[in-house]
């Protein structure tokens, strides 16, 4: 079976957590395994879904980005976490 891992900041919440909800309902009617790494507000959600990092990582990377202007770059232990699940998804 095919599979798709998408990753959005909100979890079937907001424009993006909409389209990637929407997206994975299509895949999932057509036989595909559907994933959605989501950071923040979960909602339910017909693909399988990943929390990705926790309150504090989040807070710690919204401080990098505001005091240091180093957005995407805070989250090196969430995103490590994040790609391991994503092998050991894989190679089920």
């Amino acid at each position: 079976m095919p599979i798709v891992f998408q990753i959005c900041v909100e979890g079937n919440r907001g424009s993006t957590g909409t389209m990637a909800e929407g997206l994975g309902e299509i895949l999932i009617s057509n036989q595909w395994e559907s994933f959605i790494g989501y950071g923040r507000f979960k909602r339910p959600s017909k693909s399988k879904t990943i929390k990705i990092g926790n309150k504090l990582s989040i807070l710690f990377h919204g401080l990098l980005t505001r005091i240091f202007d180093m957005h995407g770059l805070g989250s090196k232990i969430a995103t490590y976490k994040l790609v391991n699940k994503i092998k050991d998804i894989i190679n089920k």
